[in-house]
């Protein structure tokens, strides 16, 4: 049984989201994407994860909010 429970705030605008730190596999730096044709408005492109091309994805648009400038 766990004992505690850690929980990640993240600010949407001005909107606040607490979120299951468990869920978090890490934090990085914004990387730099490659722009991908025709992807969904909530796909930001695909960025090199060390060997790998792995999508970013922009969770405003998912959540009927605009995206940051």
């Amino acid at each position: 049984m766990q004992d505690h429970l850690t929980l990640v705030e993240i600010l949407l605008g001005r909107d606040h989201y607490l979120i299951d730190g468990d869920m978090i596999d890490k934090f990085v730096r914004p990387l730099q994407t490659v722009t991908v044709y025709d992807a969904p408005p909530y796909i930001e492109g695909m960025a090199r994860w060390g060997e790998e091309m792995i999508p970013v994805i922009n969770i405003a648009p998912l959540l009927g909010m605009d995206r940051a400038d």
